[in-house]
């Protein structure tokens, strides 16, 4: 079995090579089609895109190559690659790449975080006022899901310092540990 350092510099430089996909397509305008309501594909997306397999024991690499496609087509600069490796059904080896802002998350599981290889660690934080919550709603849009999600975000938005949803699911989870510095740590 090859070392998790290995699959992290093959996933880092994959990661590098679709970020320059998406870098010489961000400013240009985008021929869109609609997989559900608000579920978005572009002509990028399709050019990225591989075969989906199934997660066995087996190293299975898990890849969304446009993550943030809504912020892509609007040339807003949450968009990222997301490569993950799970062997034997374990999440082993991550990279998150948003090519717009040149920022790229690393992950190896036991190694701890990086942002451009520098070391990211979650807030110290413990009370809810003091923190930034980030979360994402997903493409969802039936009116039973979209009332039990804003019912949860409105029962606690009154007690936070701040609050965000950047629509990449990816990307909000990697940029919270990055961005602690804002409540203070």
């Amino acid at each position: 079995m090859e070392s998790k350092q290995a699959y992290l510099d093959v996933a880092s430089r994959a990661a590098l090579q679709a970020g320059e996909v998406i870098t010489a397509a961000f400013s240009e305008q985008k021929a869109v089609e609609f997989k559900g309501k608000v579920d978005l594909v572009t002509e990028t997306d399709k050019q990225s895109q591989g075969f989906t397999a199934e997660l066995t024991d087996e190293p299975t690499w898990l890849v969304d190559p446009v993550d943030g496609t809504t912020n892509f087509v609007h040339r807003w600069p949450f968009v990222c690659v997301s490569i993950g490796l799970a062997i034997k059904k374990e999440l082993t080896v991550g990279v998150v790449y948003n090519p717009v802002m040149n920022e790229m998350y690393t992950a190896v599981r036991g190694t701890g975080a990086f942002l451009n290889s520098k070391p990211i660690s979650v807030s110290q934080t413990a009370q809810l006022g003091a923190s930034l919550v980030a979360t994402e709603i997903g493409t969802t849009r039936d009116s039973e899901t979209v009332a039990a999600i804003f019912d949860r975000i409105s029962a606690v938005t009154a007690q936070l310092s701040l609050f965000r949803k950047l629509e990449v699911t990816y990307l909000t989870l990697m940029a919270a540990p990055s961005t602690s510095w804002l409540a203070g740590s």
